[in-house]
């Protein structure tokens, strides 16, 4: 489709009823040929007085029949015209979405609707010619009949091909990339697909059934019956012979494309699952041979990319993971409403003293492998491991409804995964642990810090220092949870902890001039 010309005057006229002017070009232009060509054919080949008599018969009155024809000939224009109009509406109304869809779908039905239109079109025409005879009673022999009969047949297969390949192609270079600009052709549920294999019969039939049979017909039809009787066995077995000849090698040349694409099609499907270590076999050096070339490097870098996102992923959180590999590389950041949640082991120096440092590291992979699941669980982004301490943050880089709320949950459950985990830890031989969790919320500044060389995507701001400030006072008000006032004022009690938030003091934290109102959560919430 060419650049849209303003609407108004001829040219935006004829622009916008393209298509059908092309399904119009492109249907006359294969009938007509196939017409002619066929009528040549036969005077060039009829010699006989016989046949001459019976062509005689046939045209009959041949500009009548004409006349007569030129009403179906009407109708199936129009009919044709019709199926295509879905075209050109889309034109006349671009912004309509129904439009566009009634254009895609015509745009994929069109070619197999328009060939299959020449089929009872030639019928029709054999029927319209053949009626001046049948009327006058002198019908013709029921040989020339059938001859008749199978000359339009495989007329009307010929013009089917040159219909659909031709208007297939105009298609695809004009139309298809405006109607789908991100493709995805084959998933459209209105698609009549016809195989690769489908298509070198179709072929098959056009340039070798119908040649032959036509040669056939005409060859025994111009020879007397005494000859007839002489070589008719002879042109039978050379007809059939060469006929299934040919059907064995289209069989085999359409197998040799077909059996790549496929392969290549479900190998497809399978790396859409995730399903990288997927191969296609290579057997020729031409196109296709390229292509699957092509798609076992593709897949392997596929692979390759994989396994580095995932371990990209173990280093970092998945969250910030995916925001960094769109592309947000540059330092800088953005402000952002989130909650910070800092959660630390009591005690962690003394405890780690009495213990040898793989058991150290057990604990702590026991330790974090829990709560980080609960921070993930909620929504929450892991920013990093600080000893025996992490933070989380819930809001950035992915925006949450309710950073505060979320946190808050992430909190009770990670209390609650505590406990068990003491459990499995005094299976283990391990000691048990005491944790304090300090959570405010607020603007931060979310987004990388460092150098150009190496940076770290984490969050800063007076949030990020006061939440830590609140951890560290669980200790001195004997609380393993604390929240501020600011996250008591975003939750939904009701909703989120069934009415269990306490107040429990309220204390000067250094570098902020006014008291905070500090909260808990009753145990067993």
């Amino acid at each position: 489709m060419t650049d849209k010309p303003k609407r108004e005057g001829l040219a935006w006229r004829l622009w916008a009823l393209a298509p059908l002017l092309h399904v119009f070009a492109v249907s006359m232009t294969a009938n007509f040929t196939v017409s002619f060509a066929s009528v040549f054919l036969l005077n060039q080949l009829i010699r006989t007085p016989e046949l001459r008599e019976f062509q005689n018969l046939v045209l009959a009155g041949f500009w009548p029949k004409v006349a007569l024809y030129a009403v179906p000939l009407s109708l199936w224009t129009v009919l044709a015209l019709w199926l295509a109009w879905p075209l050109a509406r889309m034109r006349f109304r671009p912004e309509d979405p129904e439009a566009l869809a009634a254009a895609r779908r015509t745009a994929l039905k069109a070619p197999l609707y328009q060939a299959l239109l020449c089929f009872p079109g030639w019928g029709l025409g054999h029927a319209v010619f053949q009626s001046t005879a049948w009327i006058k009673g002198t019908p013709p022999e029921m040989r020339w009949e059938f001859v008749l009969i199978l000359r339009n047949q495989m007329c009307a297969l010929v013009c089917f091909c040159i219909v659909y390949y031709w208007l297939e192609y105009l298609l695809r270079r004009f139309y298809m990339p405006a109607l789908f600009p991100d493709g995805g052709l084959s998933q459209q549920q209105w698609a009549s697909p016809l195989s690769v294999r489908l298509r070198f019969y179709i072929f098959y039939f056009a340039i070798c059934v119908f040649p032959a049979v036509m040669l056939y017909s005409i060859i025994l039809a111009q020879m007397a019956p005494e000859q007839r009787a002489s070589f008719e066995g002879l042109l039978d077995w050379t007809l059939v012979g060469a006929l299934v000849v040919a059907a064995w090698l289209t069989y085999i040349v359409s197998t040799g494309y077909q059996r790549p694409l496929v392969e290549m099609k479900e190998a497809l499907g399978r790396v859409r699952t995730g399903d990288y270590d997927v191969r296609v076999q290579v057997t020729s050096d031409d196109e296709l041979g390229a292509l699957g070339d092509g798609f076992n490097e593709m897949t392997a870098g596929l692979k390759e990319r994989e396994l580095i996102r995932t371990t990209f992923g173990r280093m970092v959180d998945p969250n910030v993971r995916d925001h960094l590999l769109r592309g947000n590389l540059q330092l800088g950041g953005e402000v952002r409403q989130a909650a910070v949640l800092f959660v630390d082991i009591r005690g962690f120096t003394s405890l780690s003293e009495a213990m040898r440092p793989d058991d150290v590291v057990r604990l702590l992979n026991f330790y974090f492998d829990r709560l980080g699941r609960v921070i993930v669980a909620e929504q929450g982004m892991l920013n990093k491991y600080i000893g025996d301490a992490m933070m989380a943050v819930f809001g950035a880089p992915v925006p949450l409804p309710n950073p505060a709320a979320a946190a808050l949950r992430a909190a009770v459950r990670m209390r609650d995964a505590v406990s068990g985990l003491n459990e499995e830890l005094a299976r283990e031989g391990l000691p048990a642990l005491q944790t304090g969790i300090g959570i405010h919320c607020g603007p931060v500044l979310a987004g990388n810090i460092g150098s150009a060389e190496r940076m770290e995507y984490t969050v800063i701001g007076d949030t990020v220092n006061l939440a830590s400030r609140v951890e560290a006072l669980c200790k001195e008000l004997s609380c393993d949870l604390l929240l501020t006032h600011g996250v008591r004022e975003c939750v939904d009690e009701t909703e989120v902890l069934n009415g269990c938030i306490e107040f429990v003091a309220t204390r000067s934290v250094r570098g902020r001039q006014e008291p905070v109102r500090l909260y808990t959560v009753r145990a067993g919430a």
